[in-house]
C-alpha cells in the first residue's frame, strides 16, 4: 500500500494505491485507488476505482462514510426538458419505470453513475438489446412494444415516472427544472 499526495484535488482528503491480482485474468496488474473524497452534496465518500492494465477490467464504486436514510425519489417526466434532469445513481439503487413495467436492479458489480433521464432510458434499451443477444427467453412482440414506448418517452411524447429506490440514501438529483414534479420520500 502506498499513500500518495493528498492535494490531487481540493476534494480529496486521503488517497491510497494498491496493486493486486485481477479477478478476471489473474495477473498482478490490478491497480486499486481508494480516495476519501468530499463530494459536494454527498459529504465524505470512499471512491474505489479498480483497473487492470493487462485485460482492461475496470470498476468504480462510491461508498458513503456517513450513514443516510433509505430514500425513494419519484420524478414525473411530462415535458422534454424533464428529460435533462441529472441523477446521481448509487450502486445500491433500483430504477423503475412503472408505465412500462421495467426495473433496473443493482447487481454484484453495479457502479455508481451520473446521467440524465435520457441516459436512464438508454440503459433500459441496452438491457432489452442484451436480452436479445444473450437469447434470454422473452415475448418478442412485448419487447418490440416496450422499445417503441421507450423511444417515444425519450422524445418527450409519452409522460412517465422514474422511481429511484436507494436503501443507502446516496442517490440524488442535480440540475433539474424548477417546475419538474419531484417527490423525495425518506423511509425507516
Amino acid at each position: 500500500m502506498m499513500q500518495i499526495d493528498k492535494n490531487i484535488t481540493k476534494y480529496a482528503k486521503e488517497t491510497y494505491i494498491y496493486k493486486t491480482s485481477c479477478p478476471y485474468c489473474n495477473k498482478d496488474t490490478l491497480i486499486i485507488n481508494e480516495i476519501i473524497y468530499n463530494v459536494p452534496g454527498l459529504e465524505d465518500v470512499l471512491l474505489v476505482s479498480k483497473r487492470c492494465t493487462s485485460c482492461g477490467y475496470k470498476h468504480i464504486n462510491l461508498l458513503p462514510l456517513k450513514r443516510k436514510r433509505h430514500t425513494r425519489i419519484y420524478i414525473k417526466v411530462s415535458r422534454e426538458k424533464d428529460l435533462k434532469t441529472k441523477i446521481l445513481r448509487s450502486n445500491t439503487s433500483t430504477i423503475e419505470i412503472p408505465e412500462i413495467g421495467a426495473e433496473l436492479s443493482p447487481g454484484l458489480i453495479a457502479s455508481t453513475f451520473i446521467t440524465n433521464i435520457e441516459g436512464i432510458l438508454q440503459r433500459f434499451l441496452d438491457a432489452l438489446s442484451t436480452m436479445k443477444i444473450l437469447d434470454i427467453p422473452s415475448e418478442p412482440e412485448k419487447v418490440i412494444e416496450v422499445k417503441k414506448k421507450i423511444k417515444q418517452m425519450a422524445r418527450g411524447k409519452i409522460p412517465f415516472t422514474v422511481i429511484i429506490d436507494d436503501p443507502l440514501g446516496i442517490s440524488s438529483l442535480h440540475e433539474y427544472s424548477k417546475d419538474t414534479t419531484i417527490i423525495i420520500e425518506y423511509l425507516e
